[in-house]
């Protein structure tokens, strides 16, 4: 091989070392960024489960309000309509 062509091997090894440094810094940035993503959609998962807890409550306490409702219509009706029937 010739001097000339060594120096040209040499340059083109030293700037495939200097893109594997910016690749191994971009990997790094990427890794970083991965786990920040993590963390945040652990923190959106605790968030869903509490809200869907909140939702699953506020759903019972309503149906529970409906029944309440229901149970109040009838004894109201009752108080009317039997007095009304048996003449009292």
């Amino acid at each position: 091989m010739t001097e000339e062509r060594l120096d040209r091997i040499e340059g083109q090894l030293k700037r495939l070392e200097g893109d594997v440094h910016t690749i191994e810094g971009r990997l790094e940035t990427l890794e970083s960024n991965l786990q920040n993503i993590e963390k945040k959609l652990g923190d959106v998962i605790n968030q869903i489960r509490e809200l869907s807890l909140s939702i699953d409550t506020y759903q019972k306490a309503d149906q529970q309000v409906v029944n309440l409702a229901f149970g109040l219509i009838v004894a109201a009706t009752a108080t009317i309509v039997i007095p009304a029937v048996f003449g009292k």
